[in-house]
């Protein structure tokens, strides 16, 4: 095997490793996402709990809430095209 023959493979192999990485990292977020919106939704439809809290306590947390969500709906934009940059990676390197 050539030399630039045996770095291509090595290039090419550690791409499938970093991808692998990437996934199982995309797959833990995936599910800190869950918990995420979990707790959103346990917030924002049980008035009862919410009541435990002062009014300014409230507000700091529907505040949370709120960044919460916009920062969901980023995180949720780039796991969607991480996952085809890895599936399209994926099919092309295995």
């Amino acid at each position: 095997m050539k030399k630039r023959e045996r770095e291509k493979k090595y290039e090419e192999l550690d791409i499938v490793k970093q991808l692998n990485i990437l996934l199982d990292q995309i797959y833990l977020a995936e599910d800190e996402e869950e918990a995420d919106l979990y707790l959103f939704q346990l917030h924002m439809d049980n008035e009862i709990d919410m009541a435990f809290f002062s009014h300014e306590e409230r507000m700091k947390i529907r505040e949370m809430i709120m960044f919460l969500m916009h920062e969901t709906k980023k995180h949720r934009a780039f796991l969607a095209e991480a996952a085809r940059e890895l599936h399209f990676r994926r099919k092309n390197y295995a």
